[in-house]
């Protein structure tokens, strides 16, 4: 039987999604229901298929491999498959090759279909390319920006289909903490995760 999975690049995910709600990137200004976007992102992936989900894959960079309460409680989430990347600063290698293994793996055993990645990283082309060729559809969930494109280039000529998610769609799942309303935007922009640094025309 055919099915579909999840591939969610927690920094492009969270961060691009808080700015298209709530005008920032920052993790801390914002409160997110985990379960309520996974269940948004299974929906969308059912809709477009027609498949069943086989689970989500959720990537993270730790600091010095510390795992905080967020990622037990990500971790206990039925459906989700947490993947903590030891991760230097600026570095995104980790959650690359993670995300390497877990889409040749399980396209080289059939056990899916269709892949559903949300992430701008446009190093993830090559590695969409790969599986294509062993027989994977590749979908990329692009986060909508007023700015415009979010994905690079390389990224939206490889996949197979893109799906757009608007605020509309993130707003019941993401809330702005009291307090850090007033952030800055000079200093939203030097928060943003790295994978911001990727993205491009």
């Amino acid at each position: 039987m055919d099915r579909c999975a999840l591939f969610v690049d927690a920094g492009y995910a969270l961060a691009d999604g808080a700015m298209a709600v709530h005008g920032t990137r920052r993790r801390d200004s914002v409160s997110w229901d985990h379960a309520g976007l996974l269940k948004l992102l299974a929906g969308l992936a059912r809709d477009r298929t027609g498949l069943p989900v086989l689970r989500c894959y959720w990537y993270e960079t730790a600091a010095e491999g510390r795992r905080t309460a967020e990622h037990d409680a990500l971790a206990e989430m039925p459906g989700l498959k947490l993947r903590l990347v030891n991760a230097l600063p600026g570095r995104r290698e980790g959650i690359e090759s993670q995300l390497r293994r877990d889409l040749v793996t399980l396209a080289k055993s059939g056990a899916i279909s269709d892949a559903f990645i949300a992430s701008a990283n446009e190093h993830i082309a090559e590695i969409v390319a790969e599986v294509q060729d062993l027989g994977l559809r590749v979908v990329i969930l692009h986060i909508a920006s007023d700015s415009g494109w979010t994905i690079p280039l390389p990224l939206r000529q490889e996949c197979d289909d893109i799906v757009e998610i608007s605020g509309v769609h993130l707003r019941s799942y993401v809330d702005l903490i009291r307090g850090v309303e007033s952030v800055g935007s000079d200093q939203q922009y030097k928060s943003a995760h790295v994978g911001a640094a990727h993205r491009g025309d």
